[in-house]
């Protein structure tokens, strides 16, 4: 939840600074967005009665995030973002490709994969929309 609040914090702050609805507030909004739905999907855990339609909207929204990224973003911040979804698809494939491996450690390793998911959301989300907001209106430094 902090990520998301971290990005909705940025988008409003660009958006505010910028005077326009550019790349970075999109980029910044599809974050907040993303972190909002997986922190209520993972309290709640809804992706377990609806799990192909979790899997597609994560799937559909950190490919538009990354293809944002790759333009308004740095190296260093993308590879928090590469991070956070190859965890992400870790955790999914070990809690549907693996469902009847690793015995009672299966839980432990997917919630694992997830937990370093959400820690790399989060710095994903510290370095990319803390920038955005606070600096050059164009999304370069």
């Amino acid at each position: 939840m902090a990520a998301a609040a971290i990005f909705g914090f940025a988008a409003i702050q660009r958006a505010l600074t910028v005077g326009k609805l550019d790349g970075g507030v999109l980029l910044c909004l599809l974050g907040f967005c993303f972190a909002t739905v997986i922190t209520l999907d993972d309290l709640f855990r809804l992706h377990e009665t609806h799990q192909r339609k979790f899997v597609a909207f994560y799937a559909t929204s950190l490919g538009a995030i990354a293809c944002l990224s790759w333009y308004w973003q740095k190296w260093f911040e993308n590879s928090f973002l590469t991070a956070t979804a190859l965890f992400f698809v870790g955790s999914i494939v070990i809690d549907t490709v693996f469902e009847h491996h690793f015995g009672e450690y299966r839980v432990v390793i997917e919630d694992g994969l997830k937990l370093f998911g959400f820690c790399c959301l989060l710095a994903y989300s510290l370095t990319s929309g803390l920038r955005l907001a606070l600096r050059a209106p164009n999304g370069t430094d």
